[in-house]
């Protein structure tokens, strides 16, 4: 399966704080748990908002985070607190199972929706001294007593085109679907350069020597 994934689109907008001029728009709603995103089942498309998994039985707010705008719409991620709260007709899915099946607005939407829940889920306290974070306006979180900042953690990776002639290397993990393929991607290791990264991460995946690396552009 060939799918071409550019996560480049002028409707979205992660300008954030959120400009108080757009507060009136209308929301879109995506909820989470454990990595996942809840689908319908049917379709596998992104429910609308559902207000009830919005509100815990005491009346308070679950957790929830600011996404982007998707043109005129909010959207915003919820996180569950439990499988259990996914509705009837509903399923949780991995991100790389939305691939080809939602389009790509939506896909980058849910895979931020994922990160910004579990940097709020693991970043309640400082990871320094113990004491309950607060959060900044720039999505940070700041310790009260020792002033350690945190922030959304970003991974540099990369993915690599072997070539040999007019041949490409095709990979697959054990977790893919049988008829799913993939080029060469890993995370760069503290102190790599991105060349190192690729030369490394081929070298571990597949035993192969390269050369020539080059950038695309």
């Amino acid at each position: 399966m060939c799918q071409n994934i550019s996560f480049s689109n002028d409707e979205l907008d992660f300008t954030y704080p959120l400009p108080y001029s757009i507060k009136h728009y209308p929301s879109c709603y995506i909820y989470v748990y454990n990595g996942k995103v809840v689908v319908n089942s049917v379709d596998l498309s992104v429910p609308p908002k559902i207000l009830h998994e919005c509100v815990d039985d005491t009346g308070e707010r679950k957790v929830l985070q600011y996404v982007g705008a998707l043109g005129e719409k909010l959207c915003y991620a919820i996180g569950l607190e439990s499988q259990d709260n996914v509705p009837e007709g509903m399923q949780l899915v991995f991100l790389r199972d939305l691939i080809g099946q939602v389009d790509e607005k939506m896909l980058a939407l849910a895979g931020r929706a994922i990160q910004l829940i579990e940097f709020e889920l693991t970043s309640r306290f400082c990871g320094r001294c113990g004491t309950p974070t607060e959060a900044l306006e720039d999505r940070g979180k700041k310790c009260s007593i020792c002033g350690l900042l945190i922030y959304p953690r970003i991974s540099p990776a990369v993915i690599v085109l072997v070539m040999k002639e007019d041949e490409v290397l095709l990979v697959r993990s054990s977790h893919f679907s049988s008829d799913m393929y993939s080029i060469i991607a890993g995370f760069v290791e503290p102190g790599e350069t991105l060349e190192h990264a690729v030369r490394r991460e081929v070298m571990e995946e597949v035993g192969l020597v390269i050369k020539n690396i080059r950038e695309f552009r």
